[in-house]
């Protein structure tokens, strides 16, 4: 799958207990907030995929910052996100793989009920993700 990544400017509105409240200039309905800047850059992303997820034609990302009226405690944050691992990460279309493994592992395995599909998603999901 071919890399996809985009930027998009994000405010980051800090308010008097330390919270962010994260608004998108180019993206309308992508919006989020954190209880720290760590938790709210995470959770602007995950809006941004959100927001752009489905869009065939996406928006112009504003670069002149000029006309955005900031108070000092307000950021503004170039997000980033690729939008095929997101889309990929989101879709839950199944597709079969075929594989060996040790017989000795599928006896135990078959005998203990073990779902294989589940455990080789599980296994790749944490050698992959984690």
């Amino acid at each position: 799958m071919s890399q996809k990544e985009v930027f998009y400017p994000a405010i980051f509105f800090q308010d008097k207990d330390g919270a962010y409240t994260v608004q998108f200039l180019d993206v309308p309905g992508a919006v989020t907030f954190g209880e720290n800047l760590s938790e709210a850059f995470k959770y602007a992303q995950q809006s941004l995929g959100e927001a752009l997820y489905d869009q065939a034609n996406l928006p112009e990302a504003t670069l002149d910052f000029t006309h955005v009226d900031l108070k000092p405690s307000d950021k503004i944050v170039l997000i980033n996100i690729d939008l095929n691992d997101f889309r990929a990460k989101k879709s839950h279309k199944k597709v079969k793989k075929n594989t060996l493994i040790p017989e000795y592992l599928a006896i135990l395995a078959e005998k203990k009920k073990i779902n294989f599909s589940a455990t080789l998603t599980e296994a790749l999901e944490e050698k992959l993700f984690m």
